[in-house]
């Protein structure tokens, strides 16, 4: 059999992307608005991904990110600016938005991140690829909201 080799950055991280914005209802957690079909919207991270190396895990993290919008709204911006601009109102509400618990194992997760291996790196790719065609699929059945993430990679 041959092995298969793991996905490059882009590609995992397109598809972090569209799974985060389909959770999310393509909506802006912040404000509320809606952006189905609209550019504007982007899966904004709390703990800045990084470049290489161990934070790269992180990037990739269902807790790490929301949908919020880069235009005109909350702020000049776009909420996602606004936020980045207001770490302790942005860490405030990362708390009440996912809760206590996941909050606080994110925090653990952003000083000891798991090492990312070309295995952990295609096990997320293939996660987020059944993930989304599970959202799509409960999408079609009329699920409306934020949707409940199998749990994370």
């Amino acid at each position: 059999m041959t092995k298969r080799s793991p996905p490059k950055r882009a590609t995992v991280s397109s598809w972090f992307s569209r799974v985060i914005r389909e959770r999310d209802e393509y909506r802006c957690q912040v404000c509320g608005r809606s952006f189905r079909g609209l550019k504007g919207l982007s899966a904004s991270h709390h703990v800045p991904q990084g470049g290489r190396g161990a934070l790269l895990a992180l990037a990739w993290d269902l807790d790490n990110a929301t949908a919020k919008c880069d235009v005109p709204g909350g702020y000049p911006r776009g909420c996602h600016a606004w936020m980045d601009a207001h770490p302790l109102h942005h860490a405030e509400w990362i708390r009440d938005h996912i809760g206590e618990e996941r909050y606080q194992a994110l925090k653990v997760r952003s000083v000891a991140p798991p090492k990312m291996t070309p295995e952990l790196k295609m096990n997320i790719y293939e996660h987020l690829k059944s993930e989304l065609k599970r959202m799509e699929a409960l999408r079609r059945d009329g699920v409306t909201g934020t949707l409940t993430m199998e749990a994370n990679w």
